[in-house]
């Protein structure tokens, strides 16, 4: 009797590290090669057990062309949120520095809900938090009126406790940065005023911080025009010379981001291409921006829903920083310090 279950792949790297490093070759290539003894056509699937340290994840990949007699195979990860989401957690953590009494926190609570960018805090404090209340996703099945402990932590990987009460369960409508599964609405009792301080004192530092942009370009004097013209008007800007190049800083500065400018023709990895896996792993949190040649209607047309907004190249500089300063103001409601 054949197996429907897929071949499954063990993949153990040295360090969280590497595990970035291996996942950032994903998004700036599209694929990446493992060994696989099995026999695997393409279109196959193939399951991934990875391994990094103390962090082990599931991966499902399809093969994108047959196994080779050395026994390679070029694979693309199908449904990679929860990896995305945990390479950079790790990255986050390693940069930030994970404490033992964060550590603590989190083990004794069986709630937990982790802001990754300030962005995100943002919307849940206008919607929900000032109020008193919090949306926690979990696969628990919570009953109306129990009460719990709900581990928070915010995007600088600092962690809280609150005593909840479970309002009811929420039904949300599926969004491009929301992933299916159960949640919960609760009420904060104790502990809920100590949080919204600590979330207040984030927001007010996130609120008054300079935007950071990440232009990328292969035409270097456009390139170094718009990046001179958005740091003039209060920008803190990163500058890419291709879809490639624009990768690898994604996967150290994608969660700090407010905003990406792209061309969409660019040699090797083109622009289009670039803010699909950009939307796919990180949803909405961050704006992107065609700024290319051609009418706008046209550009509106060949990008689709996957840009924030289109820019003509054929409209004068000046018009251009004014407009994505202009989106950035009108996202974040607030004025950068020059």
């Amino acid at each position: 009797m054949v197996s429907s279950e897929p071949p499954a792949v063990a993949i153990r790297f040295d360090s969280d590290s590497a595990l970035a490093s291996w996942y950032a070759q994903y998004v700036a290539q599209g694929f990446v090669t493992i060994t696989c003894w099995a026999q695997v056509a393409t279109g196959s699937g193939i399951r991934l057990d990875l391994t990094a340290g103390e962090l082990q994840l599931v991966a499902r990949a399809r093969a994108l062309e047959p196994r080779q007699a050395d026994g390679t195979v070029r694979v693309a990860l199908e449904a990679e949120a929860e990896l995305a989401a945990a390479v950079a957690s790790q990255q986050l953590d390693r940069r930030l520095g994970r404490t033992a009494e964060n550590e603590r926190r989190r083990r004794a609570s069986p709630l937990r809900v982790r802001f990754r960018s300030y962005h995100q805090l943002w919307r849940e404090y206008v919607e929900r938090l000032t109020h008193g209340a919090l949306l926690v996703p979990t696969e628990l099945a919570l009953e109306v009126g129990s009460s719990s402990v709900l581990t928070v932590t915010f995007p600088d990987n600092q962690s809280m406790n609150v005593r909840t009460k479970v309002i009811g369960a929420v039904d949300l409508q599926p969004a491009r940065e929301t992933r299916p599964g159960k949640c919960f609405e609760v009420q904060l009792t104790d502990g809920a005023q100590a949080l919204l301080k600590e979330a207040d004192r984030l927001l007010a530092h996130y609120l008054a911080k300079r935007p950071y942009v990440l232009v990328v370009d292969d035409d270097v004097l456009f390139r170094e025009a718009l990046s001179d013209g958005l740091a003039e008007a209060g920008v803190d800007v990163e500058t890419a010379e291709d879809g490639y190049d624009a990768s690898h800083l994604l996967m150290r500065d994608l969660y700090e981001l407010d905003a990406i400018t792209m061309d969409l023709q660019m040699p090797g990895l083109d622009g289009h291409t670039l803010a699909q896996r950009v939307r796919r792993v990180i949803g909405s949190d961050v704006q992107i921006v065609v700024i290319s040649g051609g009418a706008e209607a046209e550009l509106k047309t060949r990008v689709g829903p996957v840009a924030d907004q289109v820019i003509s190249k054929s409209i004068p500089l000046p018009e251009i920083v004014y407009r994505v300063r202009r989106m950035l103001l009108q996202r974040h409601e607030f004025e950068p310090k020059k």
